[in-house]
């Protein structure tokens, strides 16, 4: 007996079992009655009806005989069940698509195959199960193997992040963490919570993925959603290093000479974010052609930083929050123009160490999925639509980005407003 669970569990590479806990597991898994009990467990906590009896014959039928296999599916059917709880993901559906990972024919065995998928099942939904980011759009993307893109593309081969073209697995994670998140802000947007709370909550995921997911050093990857209050610089570097791919440094460097003078004007003039400098290097052999800019934001209090979140929390958030529009008119319009106003005054506050660019997309994305029903990934501006928002916000006006946002948005804007017409804007360059 000893031996036989022992070769089962080394054939799927579980090694990391010591010898006692393999036996523990077949001596706790090996009788279907035990997941029965804990899924009825769970069904009294949750103190409603629920049709698991269903589930529960089929379990009983299928694992009825199927020896070695059966207490290992146990085991993981557990595991995977109790996360969903957590997460508030137990229900028919879901369980119809569980166990359809082990019921795919009528055969008295279940294939090491099938057992493996069903280990890389419970793998796979750990990490977000654990910061409560499982959500149904990213469970069902888990199950099915689908990839959410979500990423910066003109981050990813920045030597910046851990998140590079070299690393699939983490660009497909992050897109799952984004839904997750996104998932809790848009929660949180219907509970009327303020601006001030929806920023708490997702600088604090920002951290918590870039520990998980060991971001960067263990010194730096902390940095990840916390308060900035020393002052920063951005490096834009064609020979050294660079937060954004070395592929766009042109397009930046363009918007840089085009907007000279006009970074900084906003209409609000409240004095609501840090002054911003700018360095320019310039060609050793071509004093014309740029080879580097360095933008340096100056330092803010904790205590400043939430007083410019309260003052967008009136100005912009609330507002969005609470107007309720008719999509086919002009109030689509007018809902972009005031996100990007918000938006744009949430970049140059820059309240981050590191992970602003990611909060900006995750806050920007979600409220458009508020109000239009849309899910999107990363939104980038400029005429090659190759530059990230946080990044374009630092080199133009506010009303040339609310422009430039809503040039970038058009495709969706023209599904509920066609008339809409934005090419006859006077001044200013995207």
């Amino acid at each position: 007996m000893r031996s036989l669970f022992n070769e089962r569990l080394d054939k799927l590479e579980l090694d990391a079992f010591t010898f006692d806990q393999k036996i523990n597991l077949s001596v706790n898994y090996s009788d279907s009655s035990f997941l029965e009990n804990q899924l009825r467990e769970l069904c009294r906590q949750k103190k409603s009806e629920t049709e698991i009896d269903g589930y529960l014959n089929q379990i009983h039928s299928f694992l009825r005989d199927k020896e070695p296999s059966r207490w290992l599916v146990m085991y993981y059917l557990h595991d995977i069940i109790s996360k969903l709880f957590k997460c508030e993901l137990l229900n028919k559906q879901n369980l119809e698509r569980l166990f359809h990972i082990i019921m795919k024919d009528d055969e008295m065995t279940i294939s090491d195959k099938e057992i493996t998928e069903l280990i890389q099942v419970s793998n796979n939904i750990t990490p977000f199960a654990e910061l409560n980011l499982l959500v149904q759009r990213n469970f069902f993307a888990i199950l099915q193997d689908e990839y959410i893109d979500k990423s910066c593309k003109p981050r990813l081969d920045s030597g910046y992040t851990l998140f590079t073209l070299n690393h699939r697995n983490a660009q497909v994670r992050w897109g799952y963490y984004c839904v997750g998140v996104e998932e809790g802000i848009l929660k949180m947007m219907h509970e009327k919570k303020s601006l001030c709370d929806i920023f708490n909550y997702t600088k604090n995921m920002r951290h918590l993925i870039a520990v998980k997911e060991k971001t960067d050093t263990p010194k730096y990857a902390k940095n990840f959603g916390m308060i900035r209050t020393a002052q920063i610089t951005d490096f834009y570097d064609e020979r050294l290093e660079s937060v954004v791919s070395k592929n766009i440094l042109p397009s930046i460097f363009e918007l840089y000479n085009k907007n000279i003078g006009k970074y900084d004007h906003t209409e609000t003039q409240l004095d609501m974010w840090p002054k911003v400098t700018r360095k320019v290097r310039y060609n050793y052999y071509d004093a014309n052609r740029i080879e580097a800019i360095f933008v340096t934001v100056a330092a803010f209090t904790e205590a400043q930083i939430y007083e410019t979140l309260n003052k967008l929390d009136i100005l912009y958030f609330k507002k969005l929050q609470d107007k309720k529009i008719d999509k086919t008119t002009d109030e689509v319009y007018v809902v972009i123009e005031d996100l990007g106003k918000l938006i744009f005054n949430f970049i140059k506050l820059y309240p981050l160490c590191r992970g602003t660019g990611a909060v900006t997309q995750w806050m920007m994305r979600t409220m458009i999925k508020f109000h239009l029903g849309i899910e999107l990934g990363d939104i980038k501006m400029g005429e090659k639509k190759d530059i990230p928002c946080d990044v374009y916000a630092q080199f133009v006006s506010q009303e040339d980005f609310v422009y430039a946002f809503k040039c970038a948005l058009k495709e969706i804007i023209d599904q509920y407003k066609p008339s809409l017409n934005l090419t006859g804007r006077q001044g200013g360059s995207i």
